[in-house]
């Protein structure tokens, strides 16, 4: 049985997940979520992935979960989609997302989980979950991450259209681009994440979680500035100052 998902790594550490069910416009049935689910745990052990990015083939990113799925099979979807939520979380590895045509509902949230996402110009957004007659709540607390709730609510209410200028606007997306620009852009962006510690990447990742969590307190800037102290002091610190210092590239470009 197919899993609706491709998987490549590149010489540098690129790791590109895309959905693969085009004639269904990727909607995202029991097995894609549970490769998508996999293949993310693998990468977060595998040293050799620097970054992972997420697409989808075809004329359209993802239309939601697939409506046509047999009974047994809608039922355990559900936690799967909130393990695969949860794993998106959680990566401590820069997760980056093109995203064209629709990106409905689950897609929607998984999209909310990525940490840059370039939309194609024509691509729109929704969650129609209240016109079918129920509501989307186990996704809210990962599209809130992303988006202010107050910006969001008008189309979790409705579930509306929005377009990706609209996307931009509320900080759902962070680039758009016209569709043959889009690779050159992501490009872009890609080396400029390598360029980045690993590390350095999965310290912030972490404190970010974290900190969501917290208030802010001059003892917890202390403690924080204690660990950045700590990790100047690190080999891949000391290799970074030595590379600017040689004009040359940090040896992890080179892996």
């Amino acid at each position: 049985m197919t899993t609706g998902l491709v998987t490549e790594l590149d010489h540098r550490g690129v790791l590109r997940l895309t959905l693969q069910r085009p004639d269904k416009s990727n909607a995202l049935n029991s097995a894609m979520l549970l490769a998508l689910h996999e293949a993310l745990h693998q990468a977060v052990v595998d040293d050799q992935v620097r970054l992972l990015v997420l697409s989808g083939q075809g004329k359209h990113f993802c239309s939601g979960a697939d409506t046509d799925a047999p009974p047994d099979e809608v039922k355990s979807r559900p936690v799967r989609l909130h393990q695969l939520c949860h794993s998106l979380y959680l990566c401590p590895k820069p997760m980056l997302a093109q995203v064209q045509g629709a990106c409905l509902g689950a897609g929607l949230a998984m999209v909310a989980g990525c940490d840059w996402v370039l939309a194609h110009q024509e691509s729109f957004f929704s969650l129609p979950e209240v016109r079918l007659g129920f509501a989307p709540n186990s996704l809210l607390p990962y599209l809130t991450r992303a988006v202010p709730a107050r910006q969001l609510m008008p189309y979790v209410l409705s579930g509306a259209r929005f377009d990706a200028r609209q996307a931009l606007a509320m900080g759902l997306v962070h680039r758009i681009a016209e569709q043959d620009q889009a690779p050159a852009l992501m490009d872009q962006t890609i080396e400029e994440m390598l360029w980045a510690a690993p590390l350095a990447q999965t310290s912030v990742k972490g404190v970010w979680r974290e900190l969501e969590h917290q208030t802010p307190t001059l003892e917890l800037a202390e403690s924080l500035q204690d660990h950045v102290d700590q990790q100047k002091l690190s080999p891949q610190a000391l290799e970074a100052q030595a590379a600017l210092k040689e004009k040359r590239r940090p040896n992890w470009l080179d892996k």
